[in-house]
């Protein structure tokens, strides 16, 4: 599981894959700066999870790029599906591993505990 790589001690993390190629749109601004602040969108997840840190891999273009933020909190935007607010968003580096590689799962959400 190639993402334990960005995983920090003492931190619970979601780790969320979207593929802009196929349409989603994992990325909205608060602010001018995606930097500043935003949230993912919509995603179907535990409430019983505690999470402090996000990693996304994005699919772009045929490219995987991963970014780390720091959790805010998550809103109910329909039956069981959240936008998950973040700051601090920081591009790690571009990988070649498939998601599957990179988180060990099919599934587009993976919670690490640490």
């Amino acid at each position: 599981m190639k993402v334990l790589k960005y995983i920090e001690e003492n931190y619970n993390y979601i780790v969320i894959f979207t593929n802009l190629d196929n349409g989603d749109n994992v990325l909205k601004r608060k602010n001018m700066l995606l930097e500043i602040g935003g949230y993912t969108c919509c995603w179907k997840i535990s409430t019983l999870r505690k999470f402090k840190k996000i990693i996304l891999y994005i699919r772009e273009n045929g490219i995987n790029k991963l970014y780390k933020a720091d959790y805010d909190y998550k809103e109910n935007v329909e039956d069981e599906r959240y936008r998950i607010h973040y700051h601090n968003l920081e591009f790690l580096e571009n990988t070649p591993y498939n998601w599957k590689e990179f988180a060990n799962t099919q599934n587009p959400i993976r919670y690490i505990e640490k």
